[in-house]
This record gives C-alpha cells, sequence and structure tokens, in this order.
C-alpha cells in the first residue's frame, strides 16, 4: 500500500522493496487509496479511525496516521475473500528466501511481534481487523486514553495485545503474532534510515 504524503524518497524505495522480494520469487503487487475506496465501508472506516485518535490523544488525524489504518481496509477490498498472503511495509526487504512452504495458516499472523511491518491473512480476516480497530478501541476506550499518547495500528496492538500491557490483554484466534521468521527472512530498512512508512502486498508467484 502506497500514498504519496509527501516523505522524500519513497517511489525509491518501493523500488527497492519490489526488486528484493521478485528476485526470490514473489510477484510484488502495490495497492492505493483507490483499492481502499472499493470498501462499501470506506467512509464510515475513515470517519471511525479519526474519531477514536481524536478522542485518545486529543489531535487530529495525520494522512500518514490514516493510511495506517486504511492499509487493511485496501487489503480487505481485494476480490478473492479467502485468498491468503502475505503484507508487508515496503521497508521490509528481503534478505532470504521465504519459500511457498511456509505455513500461512487461519487467522492473521504476524511476523515481527506487535509490529505489524508483516503479516499473512485473508481478505476476511483483514476486514474483520478493521472492524476490531474500532470495537475494541472504544471498548477501552477509558482504559486506553490513560496509557496512550498516540494511536496508530501499532499502538492498537500494544495496548490491547500484548504480555506488556498487564492490565489486560485482549483474546482472540483471529490475531498471532509470531517473531520465528523474523532474522532469517527480512530485513527492516527503516530501523536504520527512517520510519516506518506504509504498507505494500505480495503474494506468492507460482
Amino acid at each position: 500500500y502506497y500514498e504519496e504524503i509527501n516523505f522524500p524518497q519513497q517511489k525509491e524505495l518501493l523500488e527497492l522493496w519490489a526488486l528484493s522480494w521478485q528476485e526470490m520469487g514473489f510477484e510484488p503487487i502495490t495497492l492505493n487509496i483507490n483499492d481502499a475506496k472499493k470498501s462499501p465501508e470506506y467512509d464510515l472506516f475513515v470517519d471511525k479511525m479519526r474519531f477514536i485518535f481524536k478522542e485518545i490523544t486529543g489531535n487530529d488525524l495525520t494522512p500518514y496516521g490514516l493510511s495506517c489504518f486504511v492499509r487493511w481496509l485496501a487489503y480487505s477490498a481485494l476480490d478473492n475473500k479467502s485468498e491468503r498472503f502475505l503484507v508487508s511495509d515496503y521497508d521490509v526487504i528481503n534478505s532470504g528466501r521465504w519459500t511457498i512452504n511456509d505455513p500461512l495458516v487461519g487467522g492473521i499472523h504476524f511476523f515481527d511481534d506487535a509490529c505489524p511491518c508483516m503479516a499473512s491473512g485473508t481478505p476476511s480476516e483483514f476486514k474483520k481487523l478493521c472492524e476490531l480497530f474500532y470495537d475494541i478501541t472504544l471498548l477501552r476506550l477509558d482504559e486506553i486514553k490513560k496509557q496512550a499518547n498516540h494511536y496508530h495500528d501499532q499502538e492498537f496492538f500494544i495496548y490491547n495485545f500484548t504480555e506488556s500491557n498487564t492490565n489486560f490483554r485482549c483474546k482472540t484466534t483471529l490475531i498471532n503474532f509470531d517473531s520465528k521468521k523474523k532474522g532469517r527472512c527480512f530485513s527492516l530498512l527503516s530501523r536504520y534510515s527512517r520510519p516506518h512508512q506504509s504498507i505494500s502486498c505480495f503474494s506468492p508467484q507460482y
């Protein structure tokens, strides 16, 4: 997923990302806001994300912050609702071979713990995630406001699903954290050069 939000050298980074995965046998596919707008829930979803961010932080959600949420809606709008595929930030550079035999089983799997830089799932599962962004945040709004002064998709996972949140851990079979592939399959270019940007979609080429 890519949006032009005035960050420097993003198209060059996107090209590097695509090349690194293509060389490993994948077919990189980049989505954009027009894909997200194919969802009939787009306008309502955007209003909900702006509402929860304003309630928690007291500030307006920036275009970058909105893109952190809208990217998941773009995945949910893809046609084959049962097709399982991988998604990643476009600063996730392939540093090893992720084979088509690697298990991508039920539910959404995040491969860098609560950091949503790389994950697998289906459009139907990503649609459910988009619903949870609002439903769980609204349910826990008072508690989250006591802890958070910032709230994008990563903070959603941190404050609601990780062990580090000792007050509450929301349990659902939809969301799974799995860091076992970290290190042998990819490297995060942004950890050394820039903050995480938006997200892009890729699927194995058979």
